[in-house]
């Protein structure tokens, strides 16, 4: 395709040929990463509600999804649920929670504390 009168059309790069390779390395450290954040059956859960809730706007919502309170987070959004069956999870997200994690393994991004403050 020629460029218009006038223009000069600069010639196109080669797509450099490790940027496959990384962009699937990235993509597959993410989905490990996201699996290893799952909730396991039978567990503890981690909570994230909306940054704007106060902490009594987490805990009513919990209340709702008839959810055993376990523990807060240092940030009055996160809160460590036990649900009782799987289908304690969807009655979370219908709640208003953003996501469900494991708190196992962010225990310390977290500042998950045994006791509500």
């Amino acid at each position: 395709m020629a460029a218009p009168a006038g223009q000069t059309s600069l010639p196109r790069r080669p797509t450099p040929a490790w940027l496959p390779a990384t962009l699937l390395l990235l993509a597959s450290l993410v989905a490990t990463a996201w699996l290893a954040v799952q909730p396991k059956p039978s567990r503890s859960v981690l909570a994230i509600f909306a940054p704007w809730w106060s902490q009594e706007d987490v805990l009513k919502a919990a209340g709702l999804s008839g959810v055993a309170i376990v523990g807060a987070g240092s940030w009055p959004n996160f809160l460590v649920v036990m649900p009782a069956d799987p289908s304690d999870g969807a009655a979370l997200y219908a709640a208003g929670a953003w996501l469900l994690l494991d708190p196992r393994l962010l225990a310390a991004c977290a500042g998950l504390s045994e006791e509500l403050s």
